[in-house]
């Protein structure tokens, strides 16, 4: 096979979130020509999506020797090493990318980010979105990228006007307007799902323009939006739909898992579960509902393997510690460890901003100080965690699994 086809198939796969399928034909395109730039990029994308952003950078590098003046190679740099907390590099690829080309949306988003997230520069990173804005989007990745704008500033209304006027305008390929404006829904304080399925279903009638992957991933998204409602049943005639299009639609596997989570069917969902990471190995949201499913088993020893392999995979991740710190101090006496763990996470969570887990770990590794309280703790806990139900199980962990899966759209 032609080393364009196999680039081709590469970037398809990347769009269908078959990451690793992806790496392994970008691969074999980079075998037949070491020098194409396109691959690189897309391969390290892959590797980015797979939290793997130290390989993903060596990719970059490599595309930038072969071309010094990709503006895709420097943003997806920028973004990998952000992600790294490697801000000042960050940046400096960021700026180059502007420099190289003035009016490339996503380079404006993600520098806007930067300044306002990690240099706590809010009125610059405010420039960099509003001249985003002024830029008019093309790709989907473009439009995500404006969906970042309103998300960051917390200004739902204001995003969903704008991609309402988007449909007006005749934007090309306005259809991806649909996904963004339920994404917004979603993210919105308090989220609207039921308007959000909506605009999923709007953007299923412009199916001529759509793959088929495309089909599944909303699908997929609809699936989400009903194991938000609760609607457990119909989050699995979603997921169904979405994997008859594309039976390897990973994130499909997990939203029909959770759903047979809480209708208590702990072997269709772990029968989900190994699915999906048999499909996504390296995903460690997955690692970690099983986990779940292990822990309510009450095989705490396979559950601590799972949160070891999520926290493996996403080291920066602060709730991956705090799931491992949960079973090692309350269900298998792992005082010290489980400390560590707690400890890990918070200065994690301090790291990511996230005052409500810093909160949190600060008053349980407060608590656990002492003998008798942790006593009295641990037995709560214990308790809670035998007789809590998917609801609960969610309203207390979706806050932090939310903010992960953002990171990675389906």
């Amino acid at each position: 096979m032609g080393s364009e086809s196999l680039l081709q198939q590469g970037i398809v796969a990347n769009k269908d979130r078959e990451y690793d399928k992806a790496i392994k034909l970008l691969t074999s395109t980079l075998q037949q020509e070491p020098k194409l730039v396109e691959a690189y990029i897309e391969r390290g994308k892959a590797k980015f999506y797979l939290e793997q952003y130290k390989e993903a950078i060596e990719d970059f590098d490599r595309a930038l020797q072969e071309k010094p003046n990709s503006v895709d190679a420097y943003i997806s740099r920028g973004k990998a090493k952000s992600y790294l907390k490697q801000d000042k590099e960050a940046m400096k690829d960021l700026d180059r990318a502007i420099e190289l080309n003035p009016k490339s949306l996503p380079a404006y988003v993600w520098r806007g980010k930067l300044y306002r997230d990690d240099f706590k520069q809010k009125e610059r990173g405010n420039e960099d979105f509003d001249r985003a804005l002024k830029i008019i989007p093309e790709s989907d990745e473009d439009y995500w990228g404006l969906e970042i704008i309103f998300e960051d500033r917390k200004d739902y209304a204001a995003g969903i006007r704008y991609f309402t006027n988007a449909i007006d305008f005749n934007y090309k390929n306005k259809h991806y307007t649909y996904v963004q404006i339920a994404w917004l829904y979603r993210d919105m304080n308090p989220p609207n799902f039921n308007l959000a399925i909506i605009n999923e279903r709007n953007f299923l009638r412009s199916k001529n323009e759509l793959t088929t992957g495309q089909q599944s991933r909303s699908h997929q998204r609809i699936a989400l939006s009903y194991l938000y409602l609760n609607k457990y049943n119909e989050v699995i005639q979603s997921a169904n739909e979405s994997l008859r299009l594309n039976p390897k639609n990973d994130l499909s596997l997990a939203h029909r898992g959770q759903a047979f989570y809480s209708l208590k069917n702990s072997s269709a969902a772990l029968r989900d579960f190994d699915n999906a990471i048999a499909i996504s190995p390296k995903f460690a949201f997955f690692h970690t509902w099983r986990g779940y499913i292990y822990r309510d088993l009450n095989n705490y020893e396979r559950a601590i393997i799972e949160f070891d392999r999520a926290i493996q995979l996403s080291p920066s991740t602060a709730y991956h510690y705090k799931n491992r710190g949960d079973i090692n101090f309350y269900r298998l006496n792992r005082s010290a460890a489980g400390l560590a763990d707690y400890q890990k996470a918070l200065k994690l969570a301090k790291l990511d901003g996230d005052v409500e887990m810093v909160k949190d770990l600060n008053d349980s590794i407060d608590d656990l100080q002492t003998q008798p309280q942790r006593m009295i703790i641990g037995c709560a806990i214990a308790f809670l965690l035998s007789m809590v139900g998917f609801a609960g199980l969610m309203a207390i962990g979706r806050h932090n699994e939310a903010k992960y899966l953002r990171q990675f759209r389906g």
